[in-house]
């Protein structure tokens, strides 16, 4: 049989070997928690971006719809404003048309109503296109 102190050597050998695992695994431990709180760090931040990203695009969007509204509004404006434009431009020429029209007939009517002048062919001239208007 062994001696008390081989064996008490032994078992403070054996504790000593537990001991120093033991300080490695809470070593070990440190080192896991550390990593633990890089990715827990980690995730928060990149929780943070996603969700200034999300917020962002958001706004963006929104500025976006808002644009393509006024651009419509302001299209249809464009478009309304250049119906009343030709509009306008075919009432601007109908009163020419219309001045120059009773122009042309007073002349005409002038003319008739004279006696013969001496110059009878721009007379017919005028006979001729009062026919064409008429």
């Amino acid at each position: 049989m062994e001696s008390l102190n081989e064996y008490m050597d032994k078992i403070i050998n054996r504790l000593k070997a537990v001991n120093e695992k033991d300080e490695l695994v809470d070593e070990g431990m440190r080192k896991l928690q550390k990593c633990q709180e890089k990715i827990m760090k980690t995730r928060i931040d990149a929780q943070k971006h996603i969700d200034e990203r999300h917020e962002q695009q958001s706004f963006e969007q929104q500025l976006l719809n808002k644009n393509m509204f006024e651009t419509e509004q302001l299209e249809e404006k464009l478009k309304r404003l250049d119906d009343e434009n030709k509009i306008g431009n075919e009432r601007e020429f109908n009163k020419k048309l219309e001045a120059i029209s009773a122009k042309w007939t007073d002349d005409v009517n002038l003319l008739k109503t004279t006696p013969n002048e001496p110059n009878d062919g721009n007379r017919k001239k005028l006979s001729n296109l009062s026919n064409i208007l008429v």
